[in-house]
C-alpha cells in the first residue's frame, strides 16, 4: 500500500500523514484476524500444532476489531489533515479508465493475494502460491519491474532471531482466564515492542499452548505496532516511503495498541 498512498499524494496531494499511519495501524491489526496475515502467526501455528481453520475461527472477529479500532483511532486524531476534499482523476469530465498496465497491476495484486489467502486453508504454505503468482505476473508483463529487496530489514531481523535464541528466555506459565489471557498478550506485547515481533514470536511459541497461543498472536501483532522497530510490516513501509515517511507518533501508538490489545483480547476470551 505504500507505493499507492505515495502515488495518491504525489498525483492529488493527498495527504501523506494520516494515510501511512493508517496503513500502519489497519497492516498490524488487521493481520491478526488470518493466519498468512503476519508471519508471526504462521510460527506459532507450527510450533503449537494449530490448524488453520481453528487459527481463524478465533482470531477473526478480534483481529477485524482490532483493525477497525485503530482505523478509527488515526481517522479522529488526524481528522484535520483528513478535511480537505479530492478531485476523481477524469479527462474532459469523465473518469478514466485503468489503462493495459494498471489493469495487470490490479489483478496481478488480487491473484497473489488470493492465493496467499486459500494456501492455509488447503494446508500449504502460503509464501510457495504467493511467490508463483507474483512469478506468472512478472513472466507475463511487458515491462520488467524492478526489484526491491529491504536487505536492511532482512539482516536486523536475522540478527534479532539470533539474539532471541541465543538468550534462550521461557515465558512465564500463566493461568488462562481472562486475566491470564490479557497476562499473555500483554507480556508478549511488550517484548514485541522493544525487540521485534517475529523473533519475539520463536521465543514465544517455546512454552504456550492452546488458548495462551493465541493471546501471544495478538500480543504479536498490536504489542508490534506500538513502536516503529516492533513490526517487520512497519520497518518495510517506512524502509519504501524514505523522506516521506512521517515521524512516528510513539506516545499516541502505545495507547492504540493497548486499547485495541484489550479489545481483541476479551474478544478471544468470550469465544474460548
Amino acid at each position: 500500500m505504500i507505493p499507492l498512498l505515495l502515488a495518491l499524494a504525489r498525483r492529488f496531494d493527498a495527504p501523506t500523514r494520516p494515510l501511512f499511519l493508517g496503513v500502519v495501524a489497519v497492516a498490524n491489526a488487521a493481520s491478526l484476524a488470518v493466519p498468512q496475515g503476519n508471519p508471526t502467526n504462521l510460527v506459532l501455528i507450527d510450533r503449537l500444532g494449530l490448524s488453520a481453520g481453528a487459527f481463524v475461527s478465533h482470531m477473526f472477529l478480534p483481529g477485524l476489531a482490532a483493525a477497525v479500532l485503530c482505523a478509527g483511532a488515526v481517522a479522529v486524531t488526524e481528522r484535520d489533515r483528513l478535511a480537505g476534499s479530492y478531485a476523481a482523476p477524469c479527462r474532459g469530465g469523465r473518469r478514466v479508465p485503468f489503462s493495459r498496465a494498471e489493469w495487470h497491476a490490479a489483478l496481478s495484486l488480487l491473484g497473489a493475494g488470493v492465493a496467499a489467502f486459500a494456501a492455509p486453508l488447503l494446508g500449504v504454505a502460503p509464501w510457495w502460491p504467493f511467490a508463483g503468482a507474483v512469478a506468472v505476473a512478472v513472466l507475463l508483463s511487458r515491462a520488467r519491474p524492478s526489484v526491491l529487496v529491504p536487505w536492511r530489514v532482512g539482516a536486523q531481523v536475522a540478527a534479532l532471531l539470533v539474539v532471541i535464541g541465543a538468550i534462550g528466555l521461557a515465558p512465564p506459565t500463566l493461568p488462562l482466564g481472562l486475566a491470564g489471557l490479557v497476562a499473555v498478550a500483554g507480556l508478549v506485547a511488550a517484548a514485541a515492542a522493544v525487540v521485534n515481533n517475529l523473533p519475539v514470536s520463536v521465543w514465544a511459541a517455546s512454552l504456550l499452548a492452546g488458548g495462551a497461543g493465541y493471546a501471544a498472536s495478538i500480543g504479536l501483532a498490536l504489542g508490534s505496532l506500538a513502536t516503529p522497530q516492533g513490526s517487520v510490516a512497519t520497518l518495510i513501509a517506512t524502509d519504501l516511503a524514505g523522506e516521506a515517511a512521517p515521524s512516528f507518533p510513539l506516545i499516541r501508538f502505545v495507547a492504540i495498541s493497548c486499547a485495541a490489545l484489550l479489545a481483541a483480547t476479551l474478544l478471544l476470551w468470550a469465544g474460548l
